[in-house]
């Protein structure tokens, strides 16, 4: 009998360190960061935070720290005891004066209104108005999928098959295969595999899903994979995606390799496109986010066809797809490639993805409408 013992890679003299908290696990390892930190797309090292951008939850003036931070008052305000983040006026009002949150007496001595963190102050100089840090023509938050606004502040959401990370702001894929209530293979030697916000199952090595079982080939047998099935899109993803037209030759047919190849090369030039046009991708600022240069902006697991395609239509087969944004790069939530901009790429890089697929791609053109859902 062999017994193996696990090394634990994070007490090993391993050139995969982290630069902050590594978390042994059988044959594995992961690295964290801790509070006011946050791990970068190397996996391995952590920067810091910056709680005080693009808002915060101090009264009046942030200052960012390395790993922390901290709130500050204004001139004729002093520190709230009671709460470090907020601040209470030296020289307060005997009465109101109408201001709807602060009154506070300035340099002249005049009754002057001001608000509390994430409020704005109206015109009138009294009523204090709610700042939408989800804004997303002017977004002032650190959500990376969903953001939902609240009274002087805002909360984020998560989309199906993300989870919320300790810190509340980022979503991180919910890993399906180490919990078997969340997922469900047909067969009892499929294996599942994480995706990205989702997962599949595939049959064990040397097996092969036929007629809807994990089986070994008979003799002078071949396998052909099957299309990959479509996840079901949102009504938004619908919306945004695009179309293009094929008109096959010579026995041509969208199988597995060619959707994979097609998907591939579909992230490969959107993230072309898009590392220098972020704006029109509706991607933040490059200059915010460190990327490794290993790392890639889109992967082929980010582009989707919709269920029912590729279809045949008057001889011509169609096809129709989508593509997720980035988690935590995209501005808003915009969480799915903006479809007038994914109509650019194609166009601009028709060439590539034809040589990809074998075939030539004609008939561009944006979904005006969601398609019907297939029955």
């Amino acid at each position: 009998m062999f017994i193996f013992s696990d090394i634990d890679e994070c007490q090993s003299n391993s050139s995969n360190k982290c630069e902050q908290i590594c978390v042994n696990l059988p044959a594995s390892f992961f690295c964290d960061c801790g509070d006011g930190y946050k791990l970068n797309a190397d996996g391995r090292s952590c920067d810091d935070i910056n709680e005080c951008e693009p808002s915060n939850d101090c009264m009046q003036k942030c200052d960012n720290a390395i790993g922390s931070y901290n709130c500050s008052c204004d001139a004729f305000f002093k520190r709230d005891p009671t709460d470090w983040r907020k601040c209470e006026a030296k020289n307060p009002c005997s009465s109101g004066h109408g201001c709807q949150h602060v009154c506070f007496k300035g340099s002249n001595n005049q009754a002057t209104c001001t608000c509390f963190a994430n409020y704005e102050l109206e015109s009138d100089e009294k009523t204090c108005r709610d700042i939408n840090e989800c804004d997303p023509s002017n977004p002032r938050h650190r959500c990376n999928q969903i953001c939902e606004n609240t009274p002087g502040s805002y909360k984020c959401l998560c989309q199906k098959g993300f989870e919320l990370n300790k810190d509340g702001y980022e979503c991180e894929d919910i890993n399906e295969c180490l919990d078997e209530d969340l997922y469900h293979c047909t067969d009892e030697f499929q294996k599942c595999v994480n995706t990205r916000g989702s997962y599949k199952c595939e049959c064990e090595q040397d097996l092969y899903f036929i007629d809807g079982k994990c089986r070994g080939l008979e003799k002078n047998e071949t396998y052909k994979p099957p299309l990959p099935k479509p996840r079901d899109p949102s009504k938004k993803e619908m919306e945004e995606a695009v179309q293009f037209s094929i008109t096959p030759k010579n026995g041509f047919e969208w199988d597995f390799e060619k959707d994979k190849s097609f998907k591939e090369q579909m992230a490969i030039v959107t993230t072309d496109y898009c590392d220098v046009n972020r704006t029109r991708c509706a991607l933040k600022d490059s200059r915010r986010k460190r990327r490794s240069p290993l790392s890639k902006l889109y992967t082929a697991d980010q582009v989707h066809l919709l269920p029912g395609y590729p279809s045949n239509s008057s001889g011509s087969l169609k096809v129709a797809f989508y593509v997720q944004q980035p988690l935590g790069l995209f501005i808003g939530n915009i969480s799915v490639l903006p479809r007038n901009t994914l109509a650019t790429i194609i166009t601009s890089h028709k060439s590539v993805l034809e040589t990809a697929i074998g075939a030539n791609i004609s008939g561009v053109e944006t979904l005006l409408s969601p398609p019907r859902r297939p029955h």
